[in-house]
């Protein structure tokens, strides 16, 4: 086998992997807002200042999970 080939096949195949849905391990909504609840709280319990602006905020956006991985190529996505 060429390695072209070889490695055409590989990056395919691994694209494949990558992008393919995941809604089987999507969380339901409470789920979302208690694990959202918890990491605001985490970093207002680590970091008084975060604390300090977050009551002048409008609003603030939190995502309690962010996964990241890579091959070659990085990818990450946040819940």
């Amino acid at each position: 086998m060429k390695p072209t080939v070889f490695f055409t096949t590989t990056a395919i195949a691994l694209s494949s992997i990558t992008f393919a849905p995941s809604s089987g391990l999507a969380a339901t909504a409470a789920e979302i807002s208690q694990n959202a609840k918890v990491a605001l709280h985490t970093l207002y319990s680590s970091n008084p200042a975060a604390r300090a602006v977050g009551k002048k905020a409008k609003a603030v956006l939190v995502f309690p999970s962010v996964v990241k991985g890579g091959f070659l190529a990085g990818g990450q996505r946040g819940d």
